[in-house]
This record gives structure tokens, sequence and C-alpha cells, in this order.
């Protein structure tokens, strides 16, 4: 349940937690989100006067990690409840003990875990299962546009690494395609546009007006992904 306190002037939000617990408990997460779990039966004042008692801490938390948030510092998580973008969406994380193993439905991705705490372990078995993600989401992709597109010759490789300065990348002669392995974080219109991108490549090995129009032959509306696509910075 979503709530809303004024501490020392400012306006905080926080999620209450209702849970079969014998006290109160705060939690002042990475991502700026303030969490109290109490039992049902405490009231809503009690709970707003332990975090009135807290708000120095609350204060003094939030504006660290907005400080370290502003600077790339900060390392995310992978606690239940944090949020995390995948294929355009944020969406909640859902983590708990389990086999390691990492599932969605689309409305969460679920983290069963053997130990919760051990945050390298959730990162790898997420990344891992990105990665999976990302790896089936292209090779579709790039299966159907070389089809539509009407390439003759061989079929492309494909090859998949982590970039920071770039979505994806084409040898014209060998025709090698590399995509970056976060792709599968963005909006699909903007990942069929990195692919279809890298495919014209192979026709056109530049960024000349003939490029963009096999692009736009294929994708009419590129220019609108495109645009998207550079409001995005990339993530591992």
């Amino acid at each position: 349940m979503k709530r809303e306190i004024l501490l020392k002037g400012k306006k905080i939000e926080y999620d209450l937690q209702q849970k079969n617990v014998k006290n109160l408990n705060l939690r002042i997460r990475s991502n700026m989100t303030v969490v109290v779990s109490a039992n049902k039966s405490v009231d809503i004042s009690t709970i707003e006067e332990f975090l009135q008692v807290n708000a120095d801490l609350i204060l003094k938390s939030l504006e660290k990690f907005s400080h370290l948030e502003k600077n790339n510092e900060i390392p995310f998580e992978y606690n239940d409840g944090d949020v995390i973008m995948f294929m355009g969406n944020d969406i909640p994380l859902r983590v708990g003990k389990g086999d390691n193993q990492v599932a969605t439905d689309g409305k969460a991705i679920y983290i069963a875990v053997r130990d919760v705490k051990n945050r390298a372990l959730k990162e790898k078995l997420f990344l891992q299962w990105l990665e999976g993600k990302n790896e089936e989401l292209i090779s579709q992709l790039v299966y159907e546009y070389f089809k539509q597109m009407k390439f003759k010759g061989k079929y492309p490789e494909i090859r998949y690494r982590y970039m920071n300065a770039r979505w994806g990348s084409c040898q014209t002669t060998k025709r090698i395609l590399t995509f970056n392995k976060c792709l599968v974080r963005y909006p699909f219109p903007c990942v069929e546009y990195v692919v279809v991108h890298e495919l014209a490549h192979i026709i056109v090995p530049n960024h000349s007006k003939n490029f963009y129009d096999v692009v736009e032959e294929v994708l009419p509306d590129y220019k609108e992904r495109k645009s998207l696509l550079s409001k995005y910075q990339y993530v591992k």
C-alpha cells in the first residue's frame, strides 16, 4: 500500500507492507523506495510516529542514494519489489527462495534463488536469463527480416556482447552481425529497428541516403523508432 507522509517539510512516499511480524521494520532501498513492514494490528498513527522518529535517517539515506544515482555509482540490488526494465516496461522483481531460476509472466519477473541475500548470484541468474531472451528475440527477428529483405548469399553470423556506445554493428563483407546483449530491455519497435539497421548495412555499408532508403522500405516509421531508442541509455 502506497502512502505519503511529511517529514521535516519534505513529502515522502512509503510502501506499507502489512505482514505477520512482531515489530515495525524500516528499509530504505538503493532505488529510493522507503518500505515499512508492520503487523496488521498496528494503526497508521503509530506507523507514522515511527517514521517521524526516523526522519533524519530516512532523509539522509534518500539524499545519499540520490547523489549516487546521479553519478551512476549505485549498484542494482535485485531485491524483492525492485523495478527493472524489460521490453520497454518497468517490471517488478519477485524474489524468493527456490532452485536458482528466473521466469516471467509479463507482469513480474520471478527470481527463485537458494540464498535471497546473495546479490551476485541473483545478478548472475538474471543476466543469464536476460541474455537468453535477448538471443531468442534477435535471432528470430534476423531470420524474419533476412527473408523479407530478400537477401541472396550466405546467412549472417550473429554474435552478442555488451557494448557501451552502440546497439549493434555489422561486418559487411563477412556478414557478421553483433548485437548488444541488453537490447531486450528496450521496446520491441526499437529492437526491430536495430536489427533492420544492421541487416541494411550488408546492402549499403555506410549511412548515406541510399542506406536509409533501404531501412525506410522495410520500416516506414524508422525515424520514430530511432528517436525513441535515442532516449534510452545503455545498461547492463
